[in-house]
């Protein structure tokens, strides 16, 4: 068992980060360039690049626009993505499990708001799950792997909240194998889901913005050029 545990932590783990990148930039070379060559055939118009990233960073963080429309839903969605966020980056154990695949180290989190943080993101997970199965609103911007998704992120993080404690109905061992081989999963998946918004939101936002100052239909040729037949739920 603590041979599998090295296993998936070490090569696996390298592999499917490495993996993660690689899939990431692909995507962000492939958007930038043809954003790019939509632009310049665009008959030489001005789209407006000083508003297009004012634009930009307000939907980017766009505190004010979410607590406008769906306040407890937008406290409960941004609690679930601040942990999203900081456990994996933060926590103790992550960053030696980078370190000994990378060699980068950073500060990590102290123990208790670490286990604050994987908790909230738990329980407001399982929420935002509960609203988009039990809402209408939320049936309708949810998909199958959507769900697939939320379930498996709570379910990394339950994992890996649960092993270390004397709820674990399992040894330690093998709920960090189950802990790991779910977050080397994901790692492989984000390239090709709505996870990868996270790092293609900002040239996914410009291309809609621009779109507007295309001629009739440029927006749709942007977003075949970018896309072409390729289908990428984002």
């Amino acid at each position: 068992m603590n041979e599998i545990l090295l296993f998936v932590r070490g090569p696996m783990f390298v592999f499917c980060f490495t993996f993660m990148v690689l899939g990431i930039l692909r995507l962000l070379i492939i958007m930038a360039l043809n954003i790019s060559a939509s632009i310049r055939s665009s008959a030489g118009r001005e789209f407006g690049q000083g508003e297009t990233y004012r634009e930009l960073f307000s939907w980017s963080f766009s505190f004010t626009r979410l607590f406008n429309t769906a306040r407890i839903f937008s406290i409960i969605s941004i609690i679930f993505h601040v942990g999203l966020i900081a456990v994996p980056l933060f926590l103790m154990e992550h960053i030696n499990l980078w370190e000994n695949g990378t060699g980068m180290r950073w500060h990590h989190l102290p123990g208790d708001i670490a286990d604050i943080l994987t908790l909230a993101t738990i329980i407001t997970g399982i929420l935002l799950l509960l609203y988009r199965i039990g809402t209408e609103s939320g049936r309708f911007i949810s998909s199958y792997p959507s769900y697939f998704l939320m379930i498996h992120i709570i379910f990394i993080f339950g994992s890996g909240y649960i092993a270390s404690t004397a709820y674990n109905p399992i040894s330690y061992t093998g709920m960090m194998i189950w802990h790991v081989l779910a977050g080397n999963l994901l790692l492989l998946l984000i390239p090709y889901t709505r996870l990868s918004h996270a790092f293609i939101y900002p040239i996914v936002r410009v291309v809609t913005l621009t779109g507007w100052s295309f001629p009739y239909n440029g927006g749709r040729r942007v977003n075949k050029k970018i896309f072409g037949n390729e289908q990428i739920e984002i």
